[in-house]
């Protein structure tokens, strides 16, 4: 019977606390869109609103898997406090160092790096831009990343 690589949470609480201030919002070409949208009566097809959350610093500690291959990745809970629906979410990214850029949904992973750890804290510097769909906007808001890793033969 095969054997499935076992995800093991990493710890991210060297991580700086921040507040950031989300302002959500549609670009200057969706906005004629919305419009259209809520003069039809058509809220279901607004187009998403968007912000960004620049410069999310983020220390990884995974001095446990020194020298070994493995992949890691960007984990969203399914229940984001202050959401009215996580179906309408999503979460993408730029990054600035060796992880990956990519998107994510709640109840969903994407990979973010793979390779050799080398290091006992491996930190990254996210860009995220938040998207919410429907008009569905968040009350009080918190992003709540988690990070997995699962080690490679």
């Amino acid at each position: 019977m095969p054997t499935f690589a076992q995800r093991i949470a990493l710890d991210d609480s060297l991580s700086p606390r921040q507040n950031y201030f989300l302002d959500l919002k549609w670009t200057p070409q969706e906005i004629g869109r919305a419009i259209t949208a809520m003069f039809n009566g058509r809220a279901a097809s607004l187009p998403p609103l968007t912000g960004r959350i620049p410069n999310v610093d983020t220390r990884l500690n995974t001095s446990a898997f020194i020298g070994q291959a493995a992949k890691i990745y960007l984990t969203l809970p399914v229940l984001q406090t202050g959401t009215h629906s996580p179906n309408n979410m999503q979460l993408s990214w730029r990054t600035r160092g060796k992880f990956l850029s990519g998107s994510v949904r709640p109840g969903q992973s994407t990979l973010v790096f793979e390779g050799i750890i080398d290091q006992a804290i491996m930190t990254e510097v996210f860009d995220f831009t938040l998207s919410i769909e429907n008009g569905d906007i968040p009350d009080n808001f918190t992003l709540e990343t988690k990070y997995e890793i699962e080690v490679t033969p």
